[in-house]
C-alpha cells in the first residue's frame, strides 16, 4: 500500500503503472482510462469522503457557509451539554460534531464541530464566543461553502 495526497492522484499512479491499482471514482477511473476491478467496497452505504483546502485566508461569506471548530472541555458530567447548549439557543443547526481522543490524558477528547454560518455572521460570533466559556480550549478552523452534491453533478 502506498499513501498518496488524493484518490486522483493514486488513480494518476495507476495509469502509469500497470502493475498498480487504486481506489477512486467513477470519473477519475475515465479521466486515466482505468480497468474497474470492484465497485461498492466501502463499509457504509453512501460513504462520503471529505477534502478540505487549508490557506491562511479566511473565505468570504457565500450565504451558505459552515463554520467548523475544535474544541476540549473538562471530564465532568454536563460539559459537553452546557459547551453546545449555545448553538440551540442561537437556533443554529449543528451538522456535524466528532470527537477524538486527546493522546494528552485517558478520557480527554477533542470535539470537532461544524454550524451552519459563517465566522462573521454575528449570530455565530456570538455563538462560538459562548462555548469558550465552556471549553479548556477552542479554535476556529474556518468557515467555507457548504458542498451541494446537485452542483458538483451537474
Amino acid at each position: 500500500m502506498i499513501e498518496t495526497s488524493s484518490t486522483s492522484k493514486a488513480a494518476l499512479m495507476a495509469s502509469e503503472d500497470k502493475t498498480m491499482a487504486a481506489i477512486a471514482s467513477k470519473q477519475a477511473a475515465h479521466i486515466y482510462a482505468l480497468q474497474t476491478v470492484e465497485s461498492k467496497i466501502e463499509d457504509v452505504s453512501g460513504n462520503i469522503t471529505r477534502f478540505l483546502v487549508i490557506g491562511k485566508e479566511m473565505s468570504e461569506p457565500s450565504g451558505n457557509d459552515k463554520t467548523s471548530i475544535m474544541f476540549a472541555v473538562s471530564h465532568v458530567p454536563g460539559a459537553l451539554f452546557k459547551a453546545l447548549a449555545p448553538i440551540d439557543r442561537a437556533g443554529l443547526n449543528m451538522l456535524k460534531l466528532e470527537s477524538r481522543p486527546t493522546r494528552h490524558e485517558n478520557w480527554s477528547y477533542y470535539f470537532f464541530l461544524d454550524i451552519e454560518g459563517h465566522q462573521q455572521d454575528q449570530r455565530v460570533v456570538e455563538t462560538i464566543k459562548e462555548i469558550k466559556q465552556y471549553s479548556l480550549l477552542l479554535k476556529i478552523l474556518g468557515s467555507y461553502p457548504v458542498f451541494i452534491k446537485e452542483d458538483y453533478d451537474a
